[in-house]
């Protein structure tokens, strides 16, 4: 009994380390399912650039929503594109196509291109990108390199997508889409 008296504060370590161990263990196999879940709550809710969130549901329903998903990297011979495309969005707005940016980038890096582009739409962040896989424009984890363009409701339901290597032109959007909206 004094045996076990002498390493009591050994015996305490070690089985206070197999909890905490164990504990995360627990912890990290949980996670996944966790994320999974709370992605699927909340519905599309995503962190604004001012982080302030938003959600698909406040859409109105009679609007659709360009979301616009940038590449890994936002290569800088892109932001002359995108500013033509920014100057001339209005002509998706008169159409009832809200816009929507959404990367995986920093909050720094996507308050600098929404001012060097003069972006006026939200710029959203999905660093996990979940969205962008649930919607089917990012396939995997791994880089992206295109510029992905989905338009859907607000119940998620996708009307038109499509991959580019550059930003589009707005031409473009609006002589694709206009054969759904009204």
């Amino acid at each position: 009994m004094d045996s076990l008296f002498k390493y009591k504060w050994a015996i305490i370590g070690i089985v206070a380390m197999i909890v905490a161990g164990s504990g995360l263990f627990v912890g990290k196999l949980q996670e996944k399912k966790f994320l999974t879940n709370l992605h699927s709550s909340m519905g599309f809710t995503l962190m604004d650039v001012d982080y302030q969130m938003y959600s698909l549901k406040d859409l109105p329903k009679e609007k659709f929503l360009l979301l616009i998903l940038t590449p890994d990297g936002i290569p800088t011979k892109t932001v002359l594109p995108f500013a033509r495309f920014s100057a001339k969005s209005k002509s998706l707005t008169e159409i009832g196509i809200e816009i929507a940016l959404v990367s995986k980038l920093s909050v720094d890096l996507l308050k600098n291109f929404q001012k060097a582009t003069r972006f006026k739409g939200k710029v959203l962040l999905d660093p996990s990108g979940f969205i962008g896989r649930k919607i089917g424009a990012w396939t995997t984890q791994n880089e992206t390199t295109n510029w992905n363009y989905v338009i859907i409701d607000k119940d998620m339901n996708i009307y038109w997508k499509t991959s580019a290597q550059q930003p589009l032109l707005i031409e473009q959007l609006v002589d694709s889409v206009r054969r759904f909206v009204k």
